[in-house]
């Protein structure tokens, strides 16, 4: 029995250099079945082939613990990385809408100044606009004395959507640069 268990430290080790860890851990398993199937050795060997055959197997099973915590931080990164590509877009949309606002604004008061349509007419289009802004909490209700005119308000919400865009994006990119820098930094070739 002492040397079929001899044997089994030798594969045991052996399975620690394999580049498929997870092939490495289901062989492991089998090897375990195998030990408990040829039975004891002698007294005297006993604790040293033990803890032969334990220690390859801690070093396969913290490889294997490893390459699983390697996969969940990797899938953790990507959620993270789709959440501020959803984030992004959500302000990309919120300030494609404003733009949008800006735009019908800017027709409407062409037309009243052209005399196209009546003040009445002109007072009650732009409320409504005011009303969608604050519908989507682009306007409070001091945002009127912050600025001469709707076109500088709606203007200055756009750039606020765009700048909480681009915020969203640069807080993904910052740490691949850090950690491309650190990666540069470490090539013996430069």
């Amino acid at each position: 029995n002492l040397e079929a268990k001899e044997e089994l430290c030798t594969i045991a080790e052996g399975l620690a250099e394999k580049d498929n860890v997870v092939e490495a851990f289901h062989e492991l398993q089998k090897l375990h079945e195998q030990w408990k199937e040829y039975g004891p050795v002698a007294k005297e060997f006993r604790e040293q082939i033990w803890e032969r055959f334990k220690a390859a197997t801690a070093v396969i099973n913290k490889k294997y613990q490893s390459h699983f915590e390697e996969i969940k931080a990797k899938q953790a990164e990507k959620q993270r990385r789709e959440a501020q590509i959803q984030s992004a877009k959500t302000a990309a949309q919120e300030a494609s809408e404003l733009q949008k606002l800006k735009n019908d604004y800017d027709e409407l008061r062409k037309s009243f100044e052209e005399g196209k349509i009546k003040r009445e007419d002109y007072e009650s289009a732009q409320q409504a606009i005011i009303d969608k802004l604050k519908a989507e909490g682009f306007w409070a209700d001091d945002t009127a004395d912050k600025y001469s005119s709707l076109t500088e308000a709606i203007e200055e919400q756009t750039k606020a959507a765009i700048e909480a865009q681009k915020v969203t994006l640069y807080a993904g990119i910052k740490p691949a640069k850090e950690s491309e820098s650190q990666y540069a930094s470490c090539r013996p070739w430069q």
